[in-house]
């Protein structure tokens, strides 16, 4: 059985994986202020990092969802990271 919690942007995603280890498939959690407000660069290096970071048993994703106002090169530069260019 494959187990996954979804997180939001609201929940420390490092605190979860330091608890869960790697038990358990962790999906997050770009924030949505971060597709509305930040740069593509600050996209790009949060979600480089986030992969980093979490390691293997990791799904990159919005924190909920997408907002309806996120800038389009925003979704871009997280695509970009998650395919690693």
């Amino acid at each position: 059985m494959t187990a996954l919690i979804e997180t939001d942007g609201a929940t420390n995603i490092y605190k979860i994986k330091e608890i869960l280890g790697d038990r358990m498939c962790i999906k997050g959690d770009v924030p949505a202020a971060l597709f509305t407000l930040g740069t593509p660069e600050d996209v790009y290096h949060y979600c480089t990092k986030l992969i980093k970071d979490m390691g293997t048993g990791f799904i990159l994703a919005s924190g909920c969802a997408v907002p309806v106002n996120a800038k389009v090169e925003n979704v871009k530069a997280m695509i970009a990271a998650a395919n690693g260019k």
